[in-house]
């Protein structure tokens, strides 16, 4: 986001940055020097902008896990049945 880009830069070269909202808004708003209505409106784009980059990181890590356990399943499953072929025959 435009506007926002110089705001982004600076709070990702800050050291323990809040995750939780209302710790984030008051660390911004101080950090950022944005204070008043326009800073409390920009320090919400802020953290609605990192909010949704965050819950698609989450998301996509998700799905990457699910591949992954579906992935060992179906390697236990042709493993077990590759096992049971060899079996001898009696």
């Amino acid at each position: 986001p435009g506007p926002l880009k110089h705001h982004l830069q600076v709070i990702s070269g800050l050291d323990n940055v809040p995750r939780k909202e209302k710790q984030f808004r008051n660390f911004a708003s101080n950090s950022l020097n944005l204070k008043g209505k326009q800073g409390e409106a920009s320090v919400g784009e802020i953290w609605k902008y990192l909010k949704g980059l965050r819950e698609e990181q989450q998301k996509a890590k998700q799905q990457k896990d699910e591949a992954i356990a579906a992935a060992k399943l179906k390697n236990a499953e042709a493993t077990s049945t590759k096992e049971l072929d060899e079996l001898p025959n009696d």
